[in-house]
């Protein structure tokens, strides 16, 4: 169907004949007459230009901006009737005309955040939005769900999407995706949420893209256009005017990688020796290639404190060397809020602190002082400052005080003042806890109140370790609460469950949280975790899924909420 235009005309002077001069007015006398000057001959008139606009809004708005930026110069606005353009602002300039980038938009292919959809190409991807493929079975994946696509966002759209559902904003996308589960969205990628997964593109990340390039597929350009043959003082002006209004570019991709409880001695120790990188080798990659990384730093660092004996202790102390397996991992920071962090006293947290501090390592959640323990850690990358708080809710005799070494304090009050204090500060606050009962994939009640009492004292993101098993999920007001890494390099051998553990990368545009991935590992010779393949890492995404709670895709693949809990709590 041809696409109707808004038609404006541009005049370089109004239309009409010159005015003759007025007649001088008599002389005084003995006043001198001066002659008539000639009459001043008017500029001559160019032909009209006229201004094709396409019915959208943002060009409606540019039109006009355009011919306030004209109007300036001598021109004069005046409708005009439907006539070849001399000048465009769309998405489809002419042919033969000569073009302007004004903005540019990224669209992106996502679906449901547990989908089994990890990838699509584009040639897949039209026929998809065409409704050419019924069934995502078609593709060759070993699942069966009806093919239902939608697009979210202003037309036009990169791909030709007549036979998708027009949704108007990302919480309809999101239940849309959750009542089809073979469903698949086209939308902008300024408006991704941490509840979808965006699909690579022929194995290109979408997600990651640095900049939104005119010409490349998938994006949407609007253009400035017109004809060659228009005088240079006018092509100058539209020069100008485009030069005025930089196409807009995308925040940088931001990812920050977050892992659970590293042990520092015992078995973890032994098995390394003197060769502090080999607990991170396999993941490396995961952590290193990260913006920023976080973990739990799960017990002391210390030259001079001599590990007990006891092969099954509880007091887990590593050698100061260890910062430089940390170091290796591109972990940037650490949680202390734990309880064996104190497990050597204010000595074994003083050396802990020193070495963190010395090996460049930021340690938050801990300190010699409440103070301390309350501080966050701030990071400014990529122009978006973060802070990390961290918080003990295990241990009873080591929290800090005025006066007193320890972790910080798993208490509301607190916690609501630490994050209006960091608000003040970043950009983005995380919230890291230490919580729960141990050996559950099973989030407890008041796991439940101290999340959702932090994201109502504005946390952005809520984050735990210290169950050694892996949790489920929570979508609450919107923000993302992920109950448990489980462990990630620890001894604990005894169980599958407590082998396994998950690196998050949380994925940040500017300042909004856009994506969540959850890579999973399992732990191996009682010190090293691995990245686990698509076919093992399935139970281990299950067990979260099972566990989970108001997540986007719950339902939809293929579970019904929590189950009923089971309290399993160890010293």
């Amino acid at each position: 169907m041809r696409r109707s235009v808004f038609l404006l005309m541009l005049l370089l002077a109004a239309a009409g004949c010159a005015l003759e001069p007025p007649p001088p007015a008599p002389a005084r006398s003995g006043e001198a007459v001066l002659p008539t000057p000639f009459p001043t001959e008017p500029e001559p008139t160019p032909l009209p230009l006229v201004l094709a606009v396409e019915p959208d809004p943002v060009c409606r708005h540019l039109g006009e901006e355009l011919l306030r930026h004209l109007e300036g110069r001598g021109y004069f606005l005046q409708e005009g009737r439907p006539a070849p353009a001399d000048l465009y602002i769309g998405y489809t300039p002419p042919p033969g005309f000569q073009t302007w980038p004004l903005t540019s938009t990224l669209f992106v292919p996502a679906v449901s955040f547990w989908s089994p959809v990890s990838q699509v190409s584009y040639a897949d991807l039209e026929r998809l939005f065409r409704r050419e493929v019924e069934n995502w079975a078609e593709l060759g994946l070993p699942f069966s769900a009806t093919v239902v696509p939608f697009v979210l966002g202003e037309p036009p759209f990169p791909l030709e999407v007549a036979a998708a559902r027009a949704l108007t904003d990302t919480s309809a996308l999101l239940s849309a995706l959750e009542a089809h589960p073979g469903g698949i969205a086209l939308l902008p990628l300024e408006a991704v949420d941490v509840g979808l997964r965006v699909l690579p593109v022929d194995g290109r990340d979408l997600l990651m893209e640095e900049a939104a390039l005119p010409g490349e597929p998938l994006v949407r350009t609007l253009f400035l256009a017109w004809r060659p043959t228009l005088p240079p003082d006018v092509v100058g002006q539209l020069r100008a005017f485009g030069r005025e209004r930089p196409t807009p570019s995308l925040p940088p991709p931001l990812t920050v990688a977050v892992v659970g409880d590293i042990f520092t001695g015992r078995a973890v120790a032994r098995r390394i020796g003197s060769d502090y990188t080999r607990p991170f080798t396999p993941t490396r990659p995961l952590l290193a290639g990260a913006d920023l990384t976080v973990a739990n730093l799960e017990g002391v660092l210390s030259n001079e404190i001599r590990p007990p004996a006891d092969p099954y202790t509880f007091l887990f102390v590593g050698s100061g060397h260890f910062t430089s397996g940390l170091r290796y991992a591109g972990i940037d920071a650490v949680s202390l809020a734990n309880n064996h962090s104190m497990n050597f006293g204010s000595r074994g947290l003083s050396h802990t602190l020193t070495l963190l501090s010395q090996a460049g390592i930021v340690p938050f959640g801990a300190g010699m002082n409440l103070a301390e323990a309350r501080r966050p850690a701030l990071f400014t990358v990529k122009g978006v400052t973060l802070a990390f708080l961290g918080y003990d809710a295990i241990s009873d005799d080591y929290l800090a005080g005025e006066e007193r070494a320890g972790s910080a304090p798993a208490d509301p009050a607190l916690i609501a003042e630490d994050i209006a204090a960091a608000r003040g500060q970043a950009d983005v606050v995380i919230v890291y806890f230490h919580w729960g009962w141990e050996y559950t994939h099973d989030p407890s009640p008041w796991q439940q109140t101290l999340a959702r009492q932090a994201v109502e004292a504005g946390a952005d993101l809520v984050i735990g370790s210290h169950p050694h098993w892996v949790q489920g999920l929570e979508r609450y007001r919107g923000v993302p609460i992920l109950y448990s890494l489980g462990n990630f390099v620890a001894d604990q051998m005894w169980s599958l469950e407590t082998r396994q553990g998950l690196i998050a990368h949380l994925i940040f545009r500017g300042k909004h949280l856009a994506g969540l991935r959850l890579h999973a590992v399992q732990i191996e010779d009682y010190h090293q975790p691995r990245p686990l393949p698509a076919a093992e890492a399935e139970a281990v995404y299950q067990a979260i899924r099972e566990a989970s709670i108001s997540w986007p895709g719950n339902e939809a693949w293929p579970i019904g909420g929590p189950r009923p809990m089971e309290k399993r709590r160890s010293p």
